[in-house]
C-alpha cells in the first residue's frame, strides 16, 4: 500500500542504495509478511475469532517493550502502561471460556 508513496517521496538513488544494502532483510520481511497473513487467515478458520484477535494484539506488547528497551524510545511509561492494558485484555479473552 505504501509503494506509491515511497516512490514519490524518495529518490531513485536512495531506493537503489537501500535495496543494494538491505536486499536480504527486505525480501525476508516480504515473504514472512505473506506467510504471517496466511497463518492468521488459517487460524480464523480453526479457532474462535476473539482468541485470534487477542493474540494478534500481543505483537503490539512485544513491539512496545522492544522499542522501549532496545531503541530507547521516549514515553516509556505510557507505552508500558498501554501494553499492560492490551495484555490484560488478551488474557481476559483467553480465560473467558
Amino acid at each position: 500500500m505504501f509503494t506509491g508513496y515511497i516512490f514519490r517521496a524518495k529518490s531513485k538513488g536512495v531506493l537503489k542504495k537501500e535495496w543494494a544494502t538491505h536486499k536480504g532483510p527486505l525480501l525476508a520481511c516480504g515473504v514472512l509478511s505473506i506467510f504471517g497473513y496466511f497463518f492468521i487467515l488459517l487460524a480464523f478458520t480453526i479457532e474462535r475469532m476473539s482468541y485470534i484477535v487477542g493474540l494478534r494484539q500481543l505483537s503490539i506488547v512485544f513491539a512496545v517493550l522492544l522499542g522501549g528497551q532496545l531503541l530507547k524510545e521516549k514515553n516509556k511509561r505510557v507505552r508500558i502502561t498501554s501494553s499492560i492494558i492490551i495484555f490484560t485484555g488478551a488474557y481476559l479473552i483467553a480465560v473467558a471460556d
